[in-house]
């Protein structure tokens, strides 16, 4: 699957290993893991990463960056505690980011729940009597994953929230813990390079289940890559039998809503809609998993019209931000020349 979530009731340290080096990550109080990202209307692959530091120093300009931060500002560390100091923080530098982001940071690390299910340990940076920075990490038995790391906007120049990494990386190194996750990297999507900044990385090859060196990566083999290159190869065949198709993002293909697990959803992050006829679309989608090209006829479901006002920032560009339901499946194949003939048949 594309994207998985596990809803644990408890998160032994060895457990949040085993997850950690397969590819999951935290999210409020759940786990995930996902091979794409939809952002500002376009899908991109997901790459995750960690530090491997059982040999691992800090090189020259991060230590530079280190001293002079503990030099200039106090830091505090401690076990997970959310207050009104920490809050008013979170509102601060949630700002920075488009698109939805929770409400409240209780929201986003707890699920508004009051328990905590991951052994959670963060730093405090101030200056003076101000808090100017926090950072939240969870420890395994040989790991740590990098949760959230907040600064107040105003101390931008100071790199608070890269520094806050430097701090968690120094203290696992003194507790003797093997890997660092700071979570994923984003092929054509620089924001997240900055996690790249610690270090020689590893990466998880899904298909070994394996890490492996970040410059072993070979980019056209992930998910959003390989889509894109297939729809476009038959984005050709189709036209050149005179039908303009359009490239969607679909970003509910993950979407899994109780009660109608019996409707045929589409399920597939990209589409070409080679038109649209009354109520009815008439879709081709490339399937990753099961390398099929894939011919159907969608309608929305007007039933979950809701879900299009509350995913409002995945309405950019050429993303279609309403459930799509399937009504007639009309050809599969690994074709793309099978697939240009079926929509040539019906629609030409």
């Amino acid at each position: 699957m594309l994207t998985q979530f596990h809803y644990p009731k408890a998160m032994s340290p060895t457990i949040l290993d085993d997850y950690l080096a397969h590819g999951w990550y935290r999210m409020g109080q759940s786990i995930f893991t996902t091979k794409l990202l939809c952002l500002e209307g376009d899908m991109y692959s997901t790459v995750w990463v960690r530090l491997d530091l059982r040999n691992y120093t800090f090189r020259k300009s991060l230590r530079k960056l280190y001293r002079k931060n503990t030099k200039q500002f106090r830091v505090e560390f401690g076990d997970f505690d959310l207050n009104e100091e920490k809050e008013m923080l979170f509102q601060k530098h949630k700002v920075r980011f488009d698109g939805y982001v929770s409400p409240t940071l209780s929201d986003s690390l707890l699920d508004s729940q009051r328990g905590n299910i991951y052994h959670t340990k963060e730093f405090r940076v101030y200056d003076g009597e101000q808090l100017i920075a926090t950072s939240f990490f969870d420890l395994g038995k040989n790991s740590s994953a990098s949760i959230m790391g907040l600064f107040d906007p105003a101390y931008d120049k100071h790199s608070l929230g890269f520094f806050t990494m430097l701090l968690e990386i120094q203290y696992c190194k003194e507790q003797g813990i093997d890997f660092y996750y700071p979570g994923y990297v984003v092929p054509r999507y620089p924001s997240f390079d900055y996690k790249l900044r610690i270090g020689d990385t590893e990466y998880y090859n899904n298909k070994t289940d394996k890490w492996l060196p970040l410059d072993m990566l070979e980019q056209g083999e992930l998910p959003a890559e390989k889509m894109y290159a297939k729809l476009r190869a038959v984005y050709t065949k189709i036209a050149d039998r005179g039908i303009e198709p359009a490239l969607w993002t679909y970003p509910f293909y993950d979407k899994v809503i109780t009660g109608i697990e019996d409707y045929h959803f589409l399920q597939i992050p990209l589409f070409l809609l080679c038109k649209k006829r009354g109520t009815q679309y008439f879709v081709v989608a490339y399937d990753y998993q099961s390398h099929l090209y894939k011919f159907s006829v969608y309608e929305v479901f007007e039933e979950l019209n809701y879900y299009s006002i509350l995913y409002a920032d995945f309405g950019r560009g050429n993303c279609f931000a309403n459930f799509l339901e399937e009504h007639l499946h009309l050809l599969e194949t690994t074709s793309a020349d099978e697939i240009a003939d079926e929509v040539e048949k019906y629609l030409a």
